[in-house]
């Protein structure tokens, strides 16, 4: 909940944002690419939302877009997942909540790691095994794969 101080900046907070915000010739909207590639959004008093926003009212835009898919703020243990690892791809079917208190969104990201090592590895089997084909091939299949 807000207090009475913060609710009273907000709304002289809300004011010049109107004024200075849509009014401003380089406005693009209140969106920017953020500290570690995330986009972060300006959102406005008035919002819904707004209680999700740091102290100079800006949110990142994927807890944005998850909070607005599930109709209502996320809790500060709750973490939004980018499926493909793109920081600033936000649609929906990209993002992911977690509940981070018991530990799922460490385990998704080793989960994740040892995917990556498994691919790697199996690029390099069968790197090994075409290298073997060919090397039966040309020696009339003296060699056999491992």
């Amino acid at each position: 909940m807000r207090t009475e101080r913060q609710k009273a900046y907000d709304e002289r907070r809300s004011t010049y944002l109107d004024l200075k915000m849509s009014s401003n010739p380089n406005w693009k909207g209140g969106r920017r690419k953020g500290y570690g590639g995330y986009i972060i959004v300006l959102l406005h008093p008035d919002d819904p939302f707004y209680q999700m926003a740091q102290a100079d009212g800006v949110c990142p835009e994927h807890r944005y877009v998850m909070a607005q898919s599930i109709g209502r703020c996320l809790r500060k243990d709750e973490i939004v997942h980018h499926i493909n690892h793109i920081r600033d791809d936000n649609r929906i079917e990209n993002l992911h909540l977690v509940n981070d208190s018991d530990g799922t969104h460490k385990y998704i990201d080793s989960l994740e790691k040892k995917v990556k090592q498994l691919e790697s590895e199996l690029r390099a089997v069968k790197s090994n095994n075409h290298m073997v084909n060919r090397l039966n091939t040309t020696t009339g299949g003296a060699t056999s794969a491992v």
